[in-house]
């Protein structure tokens, strides 16, 4: 179990993440998602002890993991720009890590590289993009880690791959009762994989819930009305991603459906469809009203 306690992390005067409060539960696969320099990177060190937190602290099973190397030899933190030993092969990095990590396990490193179809004698610096992001988690699962930190696990993989990167995760969180934490920007990728998932905004948690939780928050609605009904008029009832379709609007809002049919009959609505909102849409409702300086770029 991770526990977050009015964590705080700056870099000089710069605040990274801010006064976040929340448990992982074991089990549990957690999607982390923000905008470039939210502070989802220095999230992940700072839980993986590798950065010490200026406020509050991190919890790895009830004990500070800053400075506690037993704790660590359980967290495993596989970044977006891993590091391998020059010139070396997937099996001698494998014999690094098995120094280290005293859960480390031959069958699931032998497993998961036949999985994944890297040769274990070839030089790592001769993979593709895509190859060495599977070697790290190769790397990564054979260490059995009770605390699994992944930062753009799925960056570079193909089709294929990822959704059997998926699969294992799900088993191993499963399995192993392990927390898996995953900081992505491939929403679709996190939406079929997380339970719980934490949106950082502006350095704090703007959502920190279970996938659930999210789906009850808002609902996505398709809705028709009579000829007179404009983008305009509709506009002014604040609702989020607002968008003209062919055959009327789509729009995310809060409250049930009763409650949409409320606030639209005295319009003229015609027809009201409840629609699967997607993590994506969810997401981008942070950036409603900002506006990109799309002009004079050429």
């Amino acid at each position: 179990m991770v526990t977050l306690e009015h964590l705080t992390k700056k870099y000089a005067d710069f605040t990274a993440v801010k006064n976040l409060d929340g448990t992982i539960e074991d089990g549990c696969i957690y999607g982390l998602v923000g905008f470039n320099g939210a502070g989802k990177t220095t999230l992940l060190k700072t839980i993986a002890g590798v950065y010490r937190a200026d406020a509050g602290r991190v919890l790895v099973n009830g004990e500070n993991i800053y400075e506690n190397e037993r704790l660590k030899s359980g967290v495993f933190l596989l970044s977006d720009d891993m590091y391998f030993l020059p010139q070396s092969t997937l099996k001698e990095m494998a014999k690094f890590y098995r120094g280290y990590y005293p859960a480390w396990s031959e069958k699931t490193f032998e497993k998961i590289t036949a999985l994944f179809e890297l040769d274990p004698a070839a030089r790592i610096n001769g993979y593709s993009k895509g190859m060495h992001r599977q070697a790290g988690m190769v790397l990564a699962l054979a260490a059995h880690p009770h605390t699994l930190l992944l930062d753009e696990a799925f960056d570079g993989l193909d089709l294929a791959k990822r959704r059997l990167l998926a699969r294992i995760l799900k088993e191993y969180a499963r399995e192993k009762g392990a927390v898996v934490i995953v900081a992505s920007h491939n929403l679709r990728e996190l939406e079929n994989l997380v339970d719980h998932l934490g949106i950082i905004k502006d350095h704090v948690f703007y959502f920190n819930d279970s996938i659930e939780a999210m789906k009850r928050s808002r609902s996505k609605y398709r809705a028709q009305f009579g000829p007179d009904v404009t983008l305009e008029a509709l506009g002014a009832l604040h609702l989020s991603l607002l968008a003209k379709e062919d055959d009327g609007f789509s729009f995310l809002c809060e409250g049930n459906e009763a409650a949409v049919h409320k606030t639209l009959d005295p319009l003229g609505l015609t027809v009201l469809e409840r629609m699967p909102m997607t993590l994506e849409e969810f997401f981008m409702e942070q950036r409603e009203g900002q506006e990109d300086a799309f002009t004079d770029l050429f």
